[in-house]
């Protein structure tokens, strides 16, 4: 079976195309376009959460849980925290063989609407923060929000944005595939570990 790692490793550029939704299941619905200058699509998923904002937020900013929740992501660390709303982490991506796993050192941030109360939460791929790691490619270039839009019954819509460059060679028929199933599976885990007591009355 083909891993969804490859979900995160499309070239960042100006998008051209119209969103095109190709899944719709549980109440998760994921939608792809086309890019101008990449042969790789940007993807974009959303789904509400019958969570709190603050435990949301709690939960997207202990990277050491990605494992548990984020498709194929193998391992993750916190590097540097630079304040509450600002950080550096490395992620570790399962790939299919023969295709060597991909890594990324990713700044993080967190910014909210004052009025609204809506949280952002940016990413942006620093890959010289860090090392080359051995065994790994490491991803050059990523860019992706996590939209979270607090809901007049309580609930939150979670709508999380992702387009990168992957690094090496990867056959786009093959990256393009997995943009269905993994944001997909992604939030569906998110709904499920986000109810844990760890993220409860953050």
């Amino acid at each position: 079976m083909v891993s969804s790692w490859l979900l995160l490793f499309s070239s960042f550029q100006v998008p051209t195309g119209s969103w095109k939704l190709v899944k719709d299941k549980n109440g998760v619905k994921v939608y792809t376009r086309k890019v101008e200058g990449s042969a790789l699509k940007e993807f974009k998923a959303v789904t509400t959460v019958a969570a709190p904002l603050n435990s949301l937020v709690a939960l997207l900013k202990d990277f050491e849980s990605y494992p548990a929740w984020v498709t194929d992501c193998k391992a993750a660390r916190q590097l540097k925290l630079v304040s509450p709303t600002s950080y550096y982490y490395y992620a570790e991506l399962n790939a299919p063989w023969p295709v060597e796993n991909r890594d990324m050192v990713v700044h993080f941030q967190v910014q909210q609407d004052s009025a609204t109360k809506a949280v952002t939460c940016t990413m942006a791929a620093e890959p010289d923060y860090l090392p080359p790691q051995p065994g790994n490619v490491r991803i050059p270039k990523l860019k992706g929000t996590w939209q979270l839009t607090p809901q007049q019954d309580g609930t939150v819509e979670v709508l999380h944005r992702v387009h990168a460059e992957s690094g090496g060679s990867i056959p786009a028929w093959l990256a393009n595939s997995v943009m269905t199933d993994g944001p997909y599976r992604t939030l569906s885990n998110m709904r499920n570990v986000v109810t844990r007591p760890a993220y409860q009355g953050k």
